[in-house]
């Protein structure tokens, strides 16, 4: 029998699946998931930063005291220097902040100087969990399983300047490099609730692409120059 429990997709050739019944008694054995995004929007399987294009999104909000962040992403393995994500301030001495370089590092701040943690950069796709809180800085890749050690110096403070992604906002100048492409984006505060979930997507009406944050209901499209690519629908 035919597993269907992790399909997120059909197609055959008649075009995409959207119900799979059993002939015998009508049993449902697979069903397309409703988007969780207006019907005016597309969803697709990523967003892409392409290289040399200065594309980014501003989140509209900072980092305040901790937050646990969720990313899944994968870079361009031939162009390694990548600025994913976050910001700095104060001469680079606070951050909530990701680099993919030779490898991926997810910084923070004792409250004088910045300081990090390193995980191994790859090819494949990541699915990166970021934990900033009083006494602890962490990095882990859920897919793979790899994880950094904790850092125990992070420090409590709260910044200013809007995080960025795909790109980085360093002491209020936006910095870019690298290619990317974005699957999934979430933000938890220092209450840990849930304030920002991205699903890349289209606007339908004129094509424009971007992310669709299904926690404040709005679309954040590019705000750089240049414009995203996009992967397939979903």
């Amino acid at each position: 029998m035919i597993d269907f429990s992790t399909a997120k997709a059909i197609t055959i050739p008649e075009g995409r699946v959207k119900k799979i019944t059993r002939k015998s008694d009508s049993v449902v054995l697979w069903e397309k998931v409703t988007s969780r995004i207006p019907s005016e929007y597309q969803e697709v399987e990523y967003v892409t930063k392409q290289l040399g294009v200065n594309s980014y999104i501003n989140l509209g909000f900072a980092f305040d005291t901790e937050a646990t962040i969720y990313i899944s992403y994968k870079k361009d393995i031939a162009n390694r220097s990548l600025y994913l994500f976050g910001a700095a301030e104060n001469s680079g001495k606070l951050r909530c902040m990701i680099s993919d370089m030779a490898s991926i590092t997810a910084y923070g701040s004792s409250g004088s100087a910045y300081i990090g943690q390193t995980i191994a950069s790859t090819a494949e796709r990541r699915d990166l969990k970021y934990v900033l809180k009083q006494g602890h800085i962490q990095v882990e890749d859920t897919r793979s399983g790899v994880i950094s050690g904790i850092g125990t110096s992070q420090a409590t403070y709260t910044m200013t300047n809007n995080l960025a992604l795909f790109a980085q906002n360093y002491n209020g100048s936006v910095r870019f490099n690298g290619y990317c492409e974005l699957f999934y984006f979430a933000y938890y505060d220092k209450n840990d609730t849930l304030i920002c979930e991205l699903v890349p997507c289209y606007r339908k009406s004129d094509g424009e692409i971007g992310v669709y944050d299904v926690v404040r209901n709005i679309f954040l499209v590019n705000v750089g120059t240049g414009v995203f690519a996009k992967g397939s629908d979903v």
